[in-house]
């Protein structure tokens, strides 16, 4: 028997992993429940840090690791000249107004595609969803997130603005929830794919054995 005809019918019928795993009920379960989760865990998260970035809290390019209630390279020109100063609070204000867009339009599309079904404007949010999350994780870590955020206050020094130092805990937070979220979906995925989702032979291979 050729390889042609032993596979003639997995090519008119294939039965693939991937296929497999959408049509698992107990995945289908924990995929609903997760795009559930995320958004409405981000619009949470968005909410607090809302009102955490009232502060106008200012940072300079590294190595400076001071904080400052305004921009230094104009109220200190001679001293901060040609350096690069940040707004974190406006930067911020733009991340969570951004976001509660972006996710509050996930959420929708999560409850209709309950009903209707995925679409491609729904595979779209949630790529833009991911790379909103990915600007989070940079704004928080990088130096101006890290400065204002108060990642760089010793014990005993006065915190000049609370707000913003809640908002990076929170996001931290967040942002680890977020990755044991992925890690914990990735890992079902990897149980179920390696020991319980034997794949299928084809009649022919049955035959011969």
């Amino acid at each position: 028997m050729s390889s042609e005809q032993k596979y003639s019918n997995l090519d008119e019928k294939p039965v693939t992993q991937l296929q497999s795993l959408r049509k698992n009920p107990l995945l289908r379960l924990v995929s609903v429940s997760s795009g559930l989760f995320v958004p409405v865990a981000t619009l949470f998260f968005l909410y607090q840090l809302f009102g955490s970035s009232e502060d106008a809290c200012w940072a300079v390019e590294h190595p400076d690791d001071k904080i400052y209630s305004e921009d230094p390279s104009i109220s200190d020109y001679k001293n901060y000249a040609g350096l690069k100063a940040v707004n974190v609070s406006d930067r911020t204000r733009t991340i969570v107004i951004s976001g509660m867009a972006i996710e509050g339009l996930q959420l929708l599309l999560v409850i209709l595609g309950l009903a209707m079904g995925r679409g491609k404007v729904h595979d779209l949010v949630g790529h833009a969803s991911l790379a909103w999350f990915f600007a989070v994780v940079w704004a928080r870590y990088d130096h101006y997130g890290r400065v204002c955020s108060g990642d760089y206050l010793q014990d005993g020094d006065a915190i000049q603005f609370p707000n913003m130092v809640k908002a990076g805990e929170f996001g931290t937070l967040y942002i680890k929830a977020i990755w044991m979220v992925v890690i914990g979906l990735f890992s079902i995925v990897l149980l179920y794919s390696c020991c319980t989702d034997k794949p299928r032979k084809a009649p022919e291979e049955k035959e011969e054995e």
